[in-house]
This record gives C-alpha cells, sequence and structure tokens, in this order.
C-alpha cells in the first residue's frame, strides 16, 4: 500500500465526485455536492489541510468519514484503512524522519526511576510527592532522571512514534534558578507533534486536548493529546483532525482561555462537538484531577 494518500485520491478511491477549481469552490478546499440536503452544485467544502467538510448551504460538518459515509455508507473500519495513510500527517516530514522512518534519540547520562534512584535521589521522591506522582505512573511513561550534563536535575520525558523515542521534554524539579521549566532535544520540532497522539484511540469518539505531558497522564481513562503548550499550531490542527473525534474537549490552564476559545472556533467548524472548558484560575488538569475535568464537561455547553 502507498505511504500516503492525498484527500482527492481518497475520495477517487469511494467513488465521490469533486471539483478542485471553479463555482462554489473556495481556497484551500475541494467542492463535493453535500448530501445532507440534496445540493447539486458542489457548495460541501472540503478542506484539503483538515480533511474536514463543511456544507455552505446547509452547515452540516464534520470529519471526511462522516461525508464518505452519507454518500457511500462505508463501514467505518474500512473507511480508516485508507484514511490513517491521509498524506496531511506531518511526521511524514523529511525534514523531521531519515528514508527508514523517525530518527531515535538517546538521552545521556540518565537513569531508570526506580525504588533504589528514589533513595540515592529524595529529592525526585520530594518532586513526585509534590506533583502527586506515582513510580508506576513514571514507569509506566518510561521516564528517566538526569542528575548530570546540559539537563541535570530534571526527569527526562520521552516522546514516542512507532515505539521509537523521537524526543525528550526535560522537566526540572527544582523550580528554582532562571533555566526554563521545559527544555527537548534538539531536531525534532514538538510543536509539529502531539504528546500521545499514536497512543490515543479516540476515532469518532472524545477527544481532550491539554497543554502539557502531566495533564494528559493525569486524565489516564481518557483519551488526551497533549499540545506541548498553550497554542495550537497548524501541523497540531492536522493531527487533531486526523484523529476523527467525534466530540472535541479543550481542557488548557486557566491564563490560556484566549488560546483555548480560539481553538475552539476554528475545531466547530467541521467537528460535531466541541467544548472549551474553563478552569478554576490557577488551575490546569493536573491540578483538578480527572473527575473534577469530567465534571467541567457535563457542564460544559457545546460551541
Amino acid at each position: 500500500m502507498k505511504q500516503y494518500y492525498t484527500t482527492e485520491e481518497v475520495l477517487d478511491m469511494f467513488g465521490v465526485p469533486y471539483r478542485t477549481a471553479g463555482e462554489n469552490v473556495g481556497r484551500g478546499c475541494i467542492g463535493t455536492c453535500c448530501p445532507f440536503c440534496g445540493d447539486t452544485n458542489y457548495h460541501c467544502g472540503v478542506f484539503l489541510d483538515f480533511s474536514n467538510f463543511t456544507c455552505w448551504l446547509c452547515g452540516a460538518k464534520g470529519s471526511l468519514y462522516r461525508l464518505i459515509h452519507e454518500v457511500t455508507g462505508v463501514k467505518y473500519e474500512k473507511f480508516m484503512e485508507v484514511a490513517k495513510f491521509l498524506e496531511n500527517d506531518p511526521t511524514s516530514n523529511p525534514k523531521n524522519f531519515n528514508k527508514d522512518g523517525p530518527i531515535e534519540v538517546q538521552c545521556p547520562h540518565s537513569y531508570p526511576i526506580t525504588e533504589d534512584l528514589l533513595v540515592e535521589w529524595p529529592l525526585v521522591k520530594q518532586f513526585m510527592k509534590e506533583r502527586r506522582m506515582t513510580l508506576e505512573t513514571l514507569q509506566d511513561h518510561r521516564v528517566r532522571f538526569v542528575p548530570y550534563g546540559t539537563y541535570a536535575y530534571r526527569v527526562a520525558i520521552p516522546v514516542l512514534f512507532q515505539g521509537k523515542t523521537i524526543s525528550y521534554l526535560f522537566r526540572k524539579i527544582q523550580d528554582v534558578g532562571t533555566k526554563p521549566k521545559y527544555l527537548t532535544t534538539p531536531g525534532f520540532p514538538l510543536k509539529n507533534y502531539l504528546y500521545n497522539y499514536r497512543s490515543t484511540r479516540c476515532y469518532g469518539e472524545r477527544l481532550v486536548v491539554v497543554e502539557g505531558v502531566v495533564d494528559a497522564w493525569r486524565l489516564s481513562s481518557m483519551s488526551a493529546v497533549a499540545l506541548f503548550g498553550s497554542e495550537i499550531s497548524k501541523e497540531q490542527k492536522n493531527l487533531i483532525a486526523k484523529l476523527l473525534p467525534h466530540e472535541l474537549i479543550i481542557a488548557l490552564d486557566s491564563d490560556a482561555q484566549k488560546h483555548a476559545n480560539n481553538a475552539g472556533r476554528f475545531f466547530a467548524s467541521f467537528i460535531d462537538t466541541v467544548k472549551v472548558l474553563t478552569l478554576p484560575k490557577g488551575e490546569d488538569p493536573d491540578s483538578l484531577g480527572e473527575e473534577k475535568i469530567k465534571q467541567l464537561i457535563k457542564e460544559t455547553e457545546s460551541l
């Protein structure tokens, strides 16, 4: 099977007619006839960047799967055999990966976090206590401790793709000094990616978007991805759209409400249900915990 397909090629495979230019075809879109309102003049725009659609006549919107299913009746599993190879995956960028796939990076001067290490380095244990982290959580996510070198006195959080570590996120375990709280290994641009992207199974279901890695850990029973920051890049928007969520929850830290609202308005143009949570001042998903986030989801109206 070809490694990646364009949106047009996917539509061709399922026999959905479209136009790439002409009347009613907007910039950055291809046009097709909306199956939801009986349109016959290509008022339904499929966004090339995000592979989602909006009908300019009836307002129907959603994922590429929803459109193709309405036209052809194709089952979700069959659709995903093709859709998972959509070309707009930024991780196919040759600048990031070599011809054999992702380049695996190493974390020198680091050690797995074990009971013995916590005895030798009590400051790691203190960090875990302050952040309400368990040894099991750190071990599940392959977190390491760096006592020496460039990233000394930081925990090293691996960012995985296809089972390989493509980058590390280094978090200070003592919030002192002027050095940044987070550092990353050079090379792979993390804003081109989402933490937990390849581990998330939210197709057709709920996806929660948070800022930080630990926020995603705290929502352990939910499908959550992290942005490595408060703003969503174009590449991250691509990836979120590719996950084809039926419901999108944006749960950024309380001081990033403007970014959350902007992202919510963007995704609401083509995702069925979008909710932007308003967290109490000074709080984030990590500090609130999973049950409180679930309660906020229930209480928040969709856009």
